[in-house]
């Protein structure tokens, strides 16, 4: 991607019929170019699954650390209390920083609205036997990651523009 070209965003939900890890690596080494910086938002479980998969996928362990080190974590700047709003409540959590910094963004209006929702509807979806109720929890949590990776962008448009002032 280049900066102000288009924006992709690439998705994967597994399920726990079988082990997602595999079809997880094909596609972070497809869909992640090297040399690619790699945003995250409070970025620790990425990291710590990318070393993971480092061990765990020896073959593909220099690619893995690469991205594991390309990552840029957005939470850095409030965490180092480089940014504070009174609006973020004395929260760290994307959920309180995102309309503090972007008043029209929210997660409020989703049908999931957390990770920890997003865990929790995960595990049902695999679980219930009703087609119709896993289609619609699994369209709950792709609303859920898109949402969540235009809050990124959006966010780091505004930090980018913070930094130019």
């Amino acid at each position: 991607m280049e900066p102000n070209g288009p924006l992709h965003h690439y998705e994967f939900l597994g399920t726990l019929q079988r082990d997602p890890r595999p079809l997880i690596l094909r596609r972070l080494l497809k869909e992640i170019p090297s040399g690619t910086c790699v945003i995250t938002y409070s970025g620790d479980l990425e990291k710590q699954t990318l070393r993971t998969f480092g061990e765990l996928y020896k073959k593909h362990h220099d690619r893995l650390m690469a991205i594991h080190d390309a990552i840029v974590d957005l939470k850095t700047p409030f965490e180092k209390l480089m940014i504070y709003k009174k609006e973020m409540k004395g929260s760290l959590s994307l959920k309180d920083i995102l309309p503090a910094m972007i008043p029209e963004l929210s997660f409020e209006t989703l049908h999931v609205a957390s990770g920890l929702e997003a865990t929790v509807r995960f595990l049902q979806s695999s679980l219930t036997s009703s087609r119709h109720k896993k289609q619609s929890i699994r369209k709950a949590l792709y609303e859920y990651c898109r949402h969540d990776t235009y809050a990124l962008v959006k966010l780091l448009e505004k930090l980018s523009r913070l930094s130019e002032e």
